[in-house]
C-alpha cells in the first residue's frame, strides 16, 4: 500500500485485518479456498477476492468521492484536475 500511494497511506496490520473482517461480514470480499503454489505459500496466508457487491460498493464510494472533490473545486477548496 505504501509503495502504491507514494507513502501517503500507511496501514497497520491491525487496521488491515479489522477492515478485512468487516468486509467479510458485509459480503464485500470472500476468502478464497485456493492456495498459491507451495513454494510461495505460507500457512498463515489468506487470499481474498472482491465480490460483485464489493465492486458495486467501491464504485458507489468512488462516485461519492468524485462529487465531493467536484464540490470542493467549485468552491476553490481543491486544485483543478491533476
Amino acid at each position: 500500500m505504501v509503495a502504491r500511494t507514494g507513502g501517503e497511506i500507511k496501514l497497520s496490520a491491525g487496521t488491515l485485518y479489522r477492515s478485512l473482517q468487516r468486509m467479510l461480514e458485509q459480503g464485500l470480499v470472500k476468502e478464497l479456498g485456493e492456495r498459491p503454489a507451495p513454494e510461495f505459500d505460507d500457512e498463515r496466508r489468506r487470499c481474498y477476492r472482491i465480490t460483485p457487491l464489493g465492486t458495486a460498493a467501491a464504485k458507489a464510494e468512488a462516485a461519492r468521492l468524485a462529487k465531493l472533490v467536484q464540490w470542493a473545486r467549485v468552491r476553490g477548496l481543491a486544485p483543478g484536475r491533476v
